[in-house]
């Protein structure tokens, strides 16, 4: 009995290590180049790829009209964008919703940002930058030499966007 524990105790030991590498790989920068690969429907239907902000540091935002924590947040990301366009850094939305109400919402709100719309592109695009359960809303930081410094799942602390940008932006 105590050498088939013992075996079971070094695989849980490995898994935990392995686990921990996992999420500490996570968390660190990761290279963002599915990110640059997809391109997403502007209003006017035309195809609109991400690679064109290659070079800057963005702050993604996967969001839905329907998403109460989305539509709260949207203020804060207006403002961010306003603060820092002129920095080498873009804040561009990606809706998970319907075209038309995008749309009006965008309009109602006065969002300044570049929106483009998604389906279950854009779903599967945030689970390979880390959304590992496809939740919305869900923002992904780039910086400019393409690497994803952070990624927020959930609703995000009031403050959160400018001190990640504050942090890389120096």
């Amino acid at each position: 009995m105590l050498p088939r524990l013992s075996l079971w105790l070094r695989r849980a030991a490995f898994a935990a290590v392995a686990c921990h590498a996992a999420l500490a790989a996570a968390a660190g920068p990761a290279p963002a180049a599915s990110l640059y690969a997809a391109s997403f429907k502007d209003f006017d239907r035309k195809m609109q790829p991400l690679a064109q902000y290659q070079g800057k540091t963005m702050v993604l935002y996967f969001w839905a009209t329907w998403c109460k924590s989305c539509v709260a947040e949207v203020p804060e990301l207006k403002s961010v964008h306003m603060k820092y366009r002129d920095r080498n850094t873009a804040v561009v939305g990606i809706a998970v919703d319907n075209a038309d109400k995008v749309q009006k919402f965008v309009k109602d709100h006065g969002i300044e940002y570049p929106m483009y719309i998604g389906g279950n592109e854009a779903i599967d695009l945030s689970k390979k930058l880390g959304n590992t359960v496809g939740g919305l809303p869900f923002v992904v930081f780039v910086d400019a030499k393409g690497n994803i410094i952070d990624r927020i799942l959930g609703e995000t602390p009031k403050g959160k966007l400018e001190s990640v940008l504050k942090a890389h932006l120096g």
